[in-house]
């Protein structure tokens, strides 16, 4: 029997198996909003990216669209605070000017050096007994002068850990899942710059409308900057960060037998609590941990319904030889 998994899935198991369970679940009846930011800001990339010729309203559209979604769905809750509704329409707006100004700079400057060939790309890696690792590139990228192909990865955070970039599984699978067609492909982490709530740099809406202006009036040689860069290895601005990574063998080896040890864990049903700095900031089940309250469930989770759970609840357990590593199997360049 195939049994297919998501990366999301093992991103949560290896982050906190208990978290894991709870989501396979329930879900929250308030989706946390760092969660809704960064999947919105990937539908308007996907759109600028997927549709040329598409136009910044077009993309502003889809963020007051998700606004008028998440208003609704804190009424519809129940349990929302005002505090609660002042933040996400906080939020919001800024996402509004972050986009548009990443439209009127980047974005034109993309549109003349990149070909995109794929927005969205669902891939699907074999791995042991039957199981599959399903997960979605966000683009795959060709240069227009060059003619090199890249793996695009999204993100919309404050800053970018370079010496963890290395350790990213996620990316190694998307490049291992494309050797056999492309070769080692390398990797562009596309940082659209959000407003800094952590590491001790709180910024005010001022700082941030302030820095967000400054991006935008950056001279343009320095944004053309953004396409010769992925040569040279990256570009920083107030605005975005652009970061080019190259994947080793070494890498897609290691990164292929961590997705095998991570099938095998889930498979084995073990379950236990994490604790670490993620349970504060990316829990959305701490008021479910360690020790379910019948209460706290009723008022502030909903049961997930069949049709969203995967088919990985139907994986029988048992032990195996994993196959061989992909890319021992794969032609290499």
């Amino acid at each position: 029997m195939t049994v297919f998994h998501s990366f999301s899935q093992y991103r949560t198991h290896a982050q906190c198996p208990l978290q894991w369970s709870f989501s396979r679940r329930w879900e929250p009846k308030i989706t946390p909003l760092y969660f809704v930011e960064g999947r919105v800001m990937g539908q308007v990339l996907d759109l600028w990216y997927g549709k040329p010729g598409s136009t910044m309203k077009e993309g502003t559209d889809i963020i007051w669209e998700a606004r008028e979604e998440r208003l609704r769905e804190l009424h519809s809750s129940g349990i929302a605070t005002t505090q609660d509704f002042q933040e996400s329409v906080n939020k919001f707006e800024f996402l509004s000017e972050i986009a548009s100004g990443y439209f009127r700079t980047v974005l034109t400057l993309d549109r003349a050096a990149w070909e995109t060939l794929e927005v969205q790309k669902e891939i699907t890696v074999p791995l042991w007994r039957g199981q599959k690792l399903v997960a979605i590139l966000d683009g795959v990228w060709k240069n227009r002068v060059t003619g090199e192909i890249f793996i695009v990865e999204h993100k919309y955070k404050a800053s970018l850990d370079e010496d963890l970039l290395s350790l990213d599984r996620q990316i190694s699978t998307y490049v291992l899942a494309m050797v056999k067609n492309h070769g080692v492909l390398r990797t562009i982490y596309n940082v659209i710059r959000k407003r800094r709530e952590r590491l001790g740099k709180n910024e005010t809406n001022e700082d941030f409308v302030r820095r967000v202006e400054a991006s935008i009036r950056s001279d343009e040689n320095e944004m053309a900057s953004l396409s010769p860069g992925v040569v040279s290895g990256g570009f920083e601005s107030p605005l975005v960060t652009r970061i080019v990574e190259t994947r080793s063998w070494v890498d897609l080896d290691f990164s292929y037998a961590e997705n095998i040890a991570q099938s095998r864990a889930i498979r084995s049903g073990s379950i236990y609590r994490n604790v670490g700095d993620h349970c504060e900031r990316l829990c959305p089940y701490r008021s479910l941990c360690p020790n379910v309250d019948p209460t706290i469930l009723e008022r502030e989770y909903r049961p997930r319904s069949s049709r969203q759970r995967t088919a990985v609840s139907s994986a029988k357990s048992g032990d195996g030889a994993a196959p061989s590593l992909a890319p021992q199997e794969l032609p290499r360049i």
